[in-house]
């Protein structure tokens, strides 16, 4: 695919989630990293985000997004979500991100060669510690790179 239109559809796709992050008051964090011009990624690189939760009264959801072209070769993106909290406490958990469905399609909303796929990663999360927390996102398919990757995000929104 031509990088000048992936460029292009990037610009469109952050417009887009700046106008629905404003329309959304429950966002407390939400963060896009690009995982590589060529669009791979590659073993070992540990995406990092670093939200800073106020309010650790509140329960959360935890969303996992994942951006990919249709050149993307697996059904599904294992990751490994390491958490270190204000004090250095560590956990970690597993998710299975399904990129295609039962059907062989991907999942998301797609544009063009492009797809948005969001994984709600966890419901109702409480953080136990005010401040801010890190986020390391590795995936744990045994292959490297992991072609046809775009970008990763992390979302975290209060609930009501």
């Amino acid at each position: 695919m031509n990088k000048k239109l992936i460029q292009v559809l990037r610009s469109i796709s952050m417009l887009l989630i700046i106008l629905f992050v404003s329309c959304n008051s429950n966002k407390v964090f939400e963060q896009h990293q690009d995982l590589s011009p060529n669009l791979e990624w590659k073993k070992g690189l540990k995406i990092n985000f670093n939200p800073e939760i106020k309010d650790i009264e509140a329960r959360y959801k935890m969303i996992i997004a994942f951006r990919h072209t249709s050149g993307y070769a697996y059904s599904n993106l294992p990751l490994l979500v390491k958490i270190i909290s204000p004090s250095g406490k560590v956990s970690e958990k597993h998710y299975n991100i399904e990129v295609v469905d039962n059907n062989g399609r991907f999942k998301g909303e797609g544009l063009g060669d492009i797809w948005d796929l969001e994984f709600l990663a966890e419901e109702n999360f409480a953080f136990g510690e005010a401040g801010t927390h890190q986020f390391f996102i590795e995936y744990e398919l045994p292959i490297d790179p992991l072609n046809m990757a775009i970008e990763l995000g992390l979302k975290i929104e209060k609930i009501n």
